[in-house]
């Protein structure tokens, strides 16, 4: 293994190494290094000035929208959001899920809301935003309490199956009994729809169990072991 990995003509060994760079990258700009971040914004700021993506290595794109998404203001998102409007199938969704890297409720509120009108996504866009929103734990909030008070438009637009995968994907990481007691009184509330919200109850019940039985000795092994 380790004499492939040393063959830098092996286009397997190239593209295992690109992969690596780039998912090393993401990593690392997700984790706010700032040398990561500042190089990503500094790359993202000559494209806005030369309006040329091409520019941007493609293997860092994904990773570039996203932390200029995150760590920048409105300026940056309208930026992205402008050009998503008029790329290419994949670049756009590069630059739809680089939207929910956002830290800006107000910005993720919009988004969430753009996605429930019928008029602004295709219906597969649409679904597609609230996982991008859900990547980090305060979208995930965000559109968790956007479900709880926009269920009815959402349940109409979506249906009940594709609408439980969204509320299953959203809820994913929760795992306290605080949790487990907010998707039980949302699903009280639509009681006629408990389909919607039967997954998200059954996950977020044995992510509980999880954390009870393995919390304890995971931080006990690690505090130990650093």
């Amino acid at each position: 293994m380790e004499s492939l990995l040393h063959d830098v003509t092996n286009p397997r060994v190239v593209h295992f190494l690109r992969l690596t760079r780039s998912y090393a990258t993401a990593i690392a700009c997700d984790s706010n290094m700032s040398e990561c971040v500042d190089s990503a914004l500094d790359i993202f700021t000559n494209w806005t000035r030369e309006g040329a993506v091409r520019r941007i290595p493609m293997d860092y794109r994904e990773t570039v929208y996203c932390t200029a998404a995150g760590h920048g203001d409105e300026h940056q998102v309208a930026y992205i959001w402008h050009h998503a409007t008029s790329a290419d199938s994949v670049e756009k969704q590069r630059m739809m899920k680089a939207l929910g890297c956002s830290r800006n409720a107000t910005i993720i509120n919009r988004y969430l809301e753009l996605a429930a009108e019928n008029d602004t996504f295709s219906y597969a866009d649409a679904y597609n935003v609230f996982a991008y929103v859900s990547k980090y734990d305060s979208g995930r909030r965000l559109a968790w309490q956007f479900i709880a008070e926009h269920f009815e438009p959402l349940f109409l637009k979506f249906g009940t199956s594709n609408l439980a995968n969204i509320v299953s994907h959203v809820t994913r990481g929760f795992n306290t009994v605080e949790d487990l007691d907010e998707v039980r009184n949302v699903s009280a509330r639509f009681a006629e729809q408990p389909m919607v919200f039967d997954s998200s109850i059954h996950t977020t019940t044995a992510n509980i169990a999880y954390m009870t039985q393995n919390e304890e000795p995971l931080t006990n092994f690690l505090n130990s072991n650093t």
